[in-house]
């Protein structure tokens, strides 16, 4: 099981710490308690009358919306022209410290009926209740107060990672929803505990979503409601067959094929088979777009290869008309046993050739689009071949899949097993 590596310190991080920690910590706390004054101590009761398809949505979740484009965003900004959102991205009180303490946390509006609150927390929750118990206070209080202040009605409580499970029954919530994409308990800054609180929140759960296949068959015996609901994609978007303008931090680039890929950029990235890629093939451009999370790509470097660093939901599509063949390129690990690439239907909405590891969703799903190789001599075999033919009917199976997977459908399907859910629990609250 992971442990909890942000509890690493260099000295000079140490002191940042020790300095700003108790100060902050007791800002924090006394502002929490005045607020927690005004609100009173009366809980929100749970809301089960009423229409069931009437709710705004809590969701939180440990990806900040500042970062690039996944799955989160998509589905809080679909549930959103039917509900307000409140986006809570917790952050533990000792990063913050240790990273970045010239960067004030916000609430701040960020999508039409969306607002993002970054909120403190205590680390040691694993090892002491009692800062349990505090970050329940803490998240609890603020929530209720912008709840309040912004006019919600009834609401869904909505998790992307079950760290916070404890905030179950707190706001009197219409329905809890679990909405999982990764084994989180394999990654290296999963709390030790985050198995644990996923297998009391997946029992917990009114409705839980799967974001891949394997994710489906491994928890749904822990799960009372589970259903797999892969990514969607916006298909007008992604659609970029007419625009080819040379982005300027490309423009060292003198190959004339380009092998391209965007997300973020960390250890789930095989970076050996891209060393082997490029070396192989010095006449290729190798273009990784995304933030490098970690240090195993900062030296990697070639005059062949063009790491730009994030770039905007906007401007992805003219980076994506410039690829000659999508890459995929993962490691065959835990971390990636279970993933399910949002990129695959933006690569195919854009009807480009994609080549890929063997991500087993992929080939469960997309095995007549995908070319898959499993060694770096498949990999750079597969991208020679789709470079020579790739036939129109693949490409046409892809446009074709990108089309039917729309975001809209996708979170609307979510809504009405939402929906359902509600409308049992108000029944059985009758009975």
């Amino acid at each position: 099981m992971a442990h909890d590596r942000r509890l690493h310190y260099t000295p000079l991080q140490g002191l940042k710490t020790l300095l700003l920690l108790p100060l902050i910590a007791l800002y924090v706390l006394v502002k929490t308690c005045v607020v927690r004054f005004l609100l009173g101590r009366q809980r929100p009761s749970a809301q089960n009358v009423g229409d069931p398809g009437r709710w705004d949505v809590v969701c939180v979740s440990h990806v900040n919306w500042r970062h690039i484009w996944q799955r989160n965003h998509h589905t809080m900004s679909q549930l959103a022209r039917l509900s307000k959102v409140l986006y809570i991205n917790p952050i533990r009180l000792d990063t913050y410290c240790k990273h970045t303490p010239w960067h004030l946390l916000r609430f701040r509006k960020v999508w039409k009926n969306i607002w993002q609150h970054e909120m403190f927390v205590f680390p040691l929750e694993t090892q002491s209740p009692l800062f349990q118990r505090l970050n329940r206070f803490l998240l609890e209080t603020r929530i209720r107060y912008h709840m309040k202040r912004l006019g919600f009605g009834p609401i869904v409580l909505w998790f992307y990672f079950p760290s916070q499970r404890w905030l179950t029954g707190c706001l009197g919530e219409r329905a809890v929803v679990y909405d999982i994409q990764d084994e989180y308990p394999q990654f290296p800054w999963a709390p030790r505990d985050t198995a644990e609180k996923e297998r009391r929140l997946l029992a917990e759960a009114d409705v839980v979503f799967a974001g891949t296949d394997a994710l489906y068959e491994r928890k749904r015996s822990q799960a009372r409601n589970i259903h797999f609901f892969g990514c969607g994609v916006d298909f007008e978007r992604f659609n970029t067959v007419y625009y080819r303008d040379r982005r300027h931090e490309l423009r060292h680039l003198r190959g004339k094929v380009t092998l391209g890929y965007f997300g973020a950029i960390d250890n789930r990235i095989d970076r050996d088979l891209l060393l082997w890629l490029v070396r192989e093939r010095p006449d290729w451009n190798l273009v990784m777009i995304g933030p490098i999370v970690g240090g195993l790509f900062k030296r990697f470097s070639a005059p062949n290869v063009a790491f730009t660093g994030p770039k905007s939901y906007e401007l992805l599509p003219r980076y994506l008309a410039l690829f000659d063949v999508c890459l995929m390129p993962f490691a065959m690990n835990e971390m990636t046993r279970h993933i399910n690439p949002t990129k695959a239907l933006e690569y195919f909405a854009s009807g480009k050739p994609v080549v890929s590891t063997i991500i087993p969703d992929m080939v469960k799903y997309y095995s007549d689009v995908i070319y898959f190789a499993s060694t770096p001599e498949e990999f750079l075999a597969q991208c020679e071949a789709c470079l020579a033919n790739f036939p129109p009917e693949r490409r046409e199976r892809g446009l074709q899949l990108a089309r039917e997977r729309s975001w809209e459908s996708v979170v609307a399907s979510m809504r009405e097993h939402i929906d359902q859910a509600i409308a049992n629990k108000v029944g059985h609250s009758r009975d």
